[in-house]
């Protein structure tokens, strides 16, 4: 998927899948049904765990609340400060 986005194949607007998926076991009770547990999502043949996806975003919302304690006039500030 990267590649298609590197080489400009998929642009801003372009239309994509992103999948919900997961494993699937068999029903307990239920003969011939399935139980499937959503984990996951998918883009083509890359998929991403959610809580892998999670850790990624509690990572990057530390790295920006350490980005906005550096306001626009450049005076540090303490993380967790209103203003």
């Amino acid at each position: 998927m990267e590649e298609l986005v590197l080489d400009g194949r998929i642009k801003e607007g372009d239309s994509f899948a992103l999948r919900p998926d997961g494993p699937e076991t068999p029903h307990p009770s239920e003969t011939g049904q399935t139980i499937k547990r959503i984990d996951r999502l998918v883009i083509g043949v890359r998929e991403i765990q959610f809580s892998e996806l999670s850790t990624w975003l509690k990572e990057m919302a530390g790295v920006a609340e350490k980005i906005a304690a550096y306001g626009p006039d450049s005076t540090p500030r303490n993380v967790g400060d209103a203003g």
